[in-house]
């Protein structure tokens, strides 16, 4: 039993170090976990961008009436990697700027 009341401490031993006194300002760890959230958020965003989703204007009626001037379209860079072009997929070639 000795050994037990050792091992567990004193009551109350080491509380008032791990609890930070009321009247203490803010510490910025959340300052530093708000930027590692939005660093994180922007690479993630990058990446879909770059390797998973595009997004596109139609500028022109070649398209129509399946596509209108103007519509939006969200592309799937990926799809094509995986399986061949069926019937019925639209096809989008980025624009030259």
């Amino acid at each position: 039993m000795d050994g037990d009341e050792l091992a567990e401490g004193a009551p109350g031993e080491g509380e008032d170090r791990d609890q930070a006194p009321k009247d203490r300002p803010p510490s910025s760890r959340w300052f530093v976990e708000l930027v590692g959230v939005v660093v994180a958020a922007v690479l993630v965003a990058v990446l879909l961008r770059t390797f998973v989703v595009a997004t596109y204007s139609i500028p022109s009626g070649s398209m129509e009436p399946t596509l209108q001037i103007g519509d939006r379209i969200v592309v799937d860079k990926l799809s094509y990697h995986l399986h061949g072009v069926d019937r019925g997929n639209i096809v989008v070639s980025p624009p030259h700027e």
